[in-house]
């Protein structure tokens, strides 16, 4: 009889194929790893995209219901004043970074090109306002008006309003000079419509307390005036009437050159500088993880480039305008 012959081999894996198996179990892994960040980034924008819309929309509704209820006069006073800000210390309430927004690359007013057909267009995305963007102020009846005071019976029925970016700390730490802990805030000053009163409806008076609702809360805002935080910038383009064109032209930042020279070119007064038709509201408004990203970089120190390399990167300009009431 003969006996099988029994094999001393045992069946498995030879080691090429162990090491395919392997190499597709880490390609498995990153595609899973890739797709869940993905998901990540996206639900991250998605954050950013809401946060940012539910911002914007409550400072163009304030903007928009201020502006249209703006109140013009020709009598000699001042009723409009935009000031360019490209320095920091406007409302002595700045917290400085050695990183911070750059005055040298913050301020382009006439972003105009050239298109194919000779016509000057300007992109929103390339305005810049200053440092601390434009100051705005003017007299209104704001729809809030009554906020500060339960006499219903005060001196008239407007308000003083300001708007202004200022860099300060941010809460919960309270409003103290952290830089570490500092964002570019738009503050909403309205002054009460009994010292609006008492300081003559003037826009270029800042005498009085600086607690909410008072005079000198226009220069200097409240802690509780603060509007919205992460808007780096903020700033207005004001068209006016040419006579000469026959039609709306800007009248500032960039003047038409049909209409007179500004006494000052950082500066607009209505109605000694004109009387403007309509004005159109732009403000860039940076993503909270961009947010987070320059505040860290802020403290170290940033060049001015990289700076508005971040910030182009991660923030939005959104702009509305409208048309002012008339001048009486």
């Amino acid at each position: 009889m003969q006996l099988a012959r029994r094999s001393s081999h045992t069946n498995g894996f030879t080691l090429v194929e162990v090491s395919l198996a392997t190499a597709l179990s880490v390609l498995l892994l990153l595609s899973l790893t890739m797709a869940v960040m993905n998901v990540a980034e996206q639900s991250r924008r998605l954050s950013d995209h809401l946060d940012r819309g539910g911002r914007v929309r409550l400072m163009t509704s304030l903007l928009v219901s201020d502006l249209q209820s703006a109140i013009l006069r020709q009598d000699g006073n001042t009723w409009i004043a935009i000031d360019i800000l490209n320095k920091t210390d406007n409302s002595g309430a700045w917290v400085d970074a050695a990183g911070q927004k750059p005055a040298e690359d913050s301020l382009q007013l006439d972003p105009r090109k050239k298109s194919d057909n000779d016509f000057d267009w300007a992109n929103p995305e390339d305005y810049r306002f200053g440092v601390g963007g434009m100051w705005l102020r003017f007299i209104t009846t704001a729809a809030d008006r009554d906020v500060f005071t339960d006499n219903k019976a005060v001196p008239g029925d407007v308000n003083a309003v300001s708007y202004q970016l200022i860099r300060r700390a941010m809460p919960p730490a309270g409003y103290v000079s952290d830089g570490a802990n500092a964002s570019y805030q738009l503050f909403r000053s309205i002054v009460r419509s009994d010292h609006t009163f008492d300081t003559g409806y003037l826009v270029d008076t800042y005498a009085g307390g600086t607690q909410q609702g008072d005079p000198g809360e226009m220069k200097s805002p409240s802690t509780d005036s603060m509007l919205c935080d992460n808007i780096i910038d903020f700033g207005v383009i004001i068209h006016e009437w040419s006579e000469a064109e026959n039609m709306s032209v800007q009248g500032f930042p960039m003047r038409h050159e049909s209409l007179p020279p500004l006494k000052n070119k950082n500066q607009y007064r209505v109605p000694q500088d004109g009387v403007p038709t309509s004005i159109e509201v732009m403000m860039r408004v940076l993503s909270a993880s961009g947010a987070r990203e320059l505040r860290g970089l802020e403290q170290q120190g940033i060049s001015p480039e990289r700076w508005w390399d971040i910030a182009r990167r991660h923030s939005r300009v959104y702009s509305c305008s409208m048309g002012l009431p008339r001048a009486l």
